[in-house]
C-alpha cells in the first residue's frame, strides 16, 4: 500500500508536467499564440516618472519633480497613443 503523501506528489508532478506540454509558455512551441501589445500610456508614465525622478534626485526636490514627471509622463502617454 503506498503512502497518501507520495501518491499526492506523484499526481501534482503529472499534472505539472501536463499543464507543461499544453502550456504556451513552453519554449518548444514553436509559435506563439498571441502577440503582445504595446501600453503607451505606462510608457509614458514610465519615462515621466523616471525623469522626474533623476532631476528630484539632483535638485533635492524628490517629491515634487516625481509628480511633475507624473503629470508629464500621462501627457506623454497620451501623445503616444494618438
Amino acid at each position: 500500500m503506498k503512502n497518501n503523501i507520495c501518491s499526492n506528489t506523484e499526481k501534482q508532478a503529472r499534472f505539472y508536467k501536463d499543464s507543461l506540454k499544453k502550456s504556451s509558455m513552453n519554449p518548444s512551441d514553436p509559435k506563439p499564440n498571441k502577440k503582445t501589445k504595446s501600453n503607451p500610456q505606462g510608457t509614458g508614465m514610465a519615462i515621466g516618472i523616471s525623469i522626474g525622478a533623476a532631476i528630484g534626485a539632483a535638485t533635492d526636490n524628490f517629491a515634487v519633480w516625481v509628480a511633475v514627471g507624473c503629470a508629464l509622463g500621462a501627457g506623454l502617454g497620451q501623445y503616444l497613443d494618438r
